[in-house]
This record gives C-alpha cells, sequence and structure tokens, in this order.
C-alpha cells in the first residue's frame, strides 16, 4: 500500500519534468577551434543568435580571427565559423560563410567585446581539392564583409 502511495505521488513529477518548456540545446555547446564546412550557412541547426562583425583579419599562420559584438554578460557564448562549400566564380572564387552564435539563452544586456579566432585549414583543404594542390586565394564574404584568405 504504501508502495502504491509512492507511486502515485512521484508519477506526475516525472511527468512533468518530461515536458518541461526548455527548449532543446542547441547543436553549437561551444567555440569550435576550426571553420566548419557546410552546405548551407543558412542551415537552421546552427544557431543565429545576434552577433556583430567589427571587423576581421587573416593571420600569418592561416587563422581568421574575428572582432565582434554581442549582447550578454550572464553566461558563456559559443560560436563557430560555418563556410558554405560552393564556390562562386569569381576572381579569387569566393565562399559563403557566417558566425553561427549561440547566447545559450543569455538575457544579460552588457555589451561584449569578443574576438574569436578559426583555424581556415579545412577550407584551403577544400579549395585545394577543387582548384589543386599550391598556393592560392580565395574571399571569405562573411555577411557581407569581405576578407582575402592567401595561403602557400
Amino acid at each position: 500500500m504504501r508502495l502504491q502511495w509512492i507511486a502515485v505521488l512521484v508519477a506526475p513529477c516525472m511527468v512533468a519534468c518530461a515536458h518541461s518548456s526548455e527548449p532543446a540545446p542547441s547543436p553549437l555547446t561551444v567555440t569550435q577551434e576550426s571553420a566548419v564546412l557546410v552546405n548551407d550557412v543558412n542551415d537552421p541547426a546552427w544557431p543565429a543568435d545576434l552577433i556583430t562583425l567589427d571587423s576581421a583579419v587573416v593571420t600569418g599562420d592561416g587563422r581568421l580571427r574575428l572582432f565582434t559584438r554581442y549582447g550578454g554578460g550572464c553566461r558563456d557564448h559559443a560560436a563557430a565559423l560555418v563556410v558554405g562549400t560552393a564556390f562562386a566564380e569569381s576572381f579569387p572564387p569566393m565562399l559563403r560563410a557566417r558566425i553561427a552564435h549561440n547566447a545559450k539563452n543569455d538575457m544579460c544586456d552588457a555589451l561584449i567585446a569578443w574576438t574569436l579566432e578559426f583555424e581556415l585549414k579545412p577550407v584551403r583543404d577544400h579549395y585545394r581539392a577543387l582548384y589543386g594542390s599550391g598556393s592560392g586565394a580565395l574571399v571569405l564574404n562573411i555577411g557581407g564583409r569581405l576578407v582575402t584568405y592567401a595561403f602557400q
């Protein structure tokens, strides 16, 4: 009899927890180290929380450094550089890219400056697979900001 009462009291709690109103976790929970090649940079599987790109530069060792800002301050955010695989036939060839930003439901409104760095080796390897090995150059179109990446 006592076991039945426990089941009656615990069951509603288990049902309530199973139907939590919390959103499903984003696929991006930590900041990526390297650019991620994708078929569609606007794929909704990648988060799209607001982030402002102030400037971008390619370092001498083939990393893309992005100087960004976002509103937040109460949680650690995550980001990835997603780069489309379809080259626009221009000179040099161009790839679309964007910052996939996961604010993790940060409701604070401090203006945070965030410098991100991404390894561009996957982008270079993708270029070489289509255009041949050796040195080359391409343009990354990151939300309208054009950044040239030249490599040996």
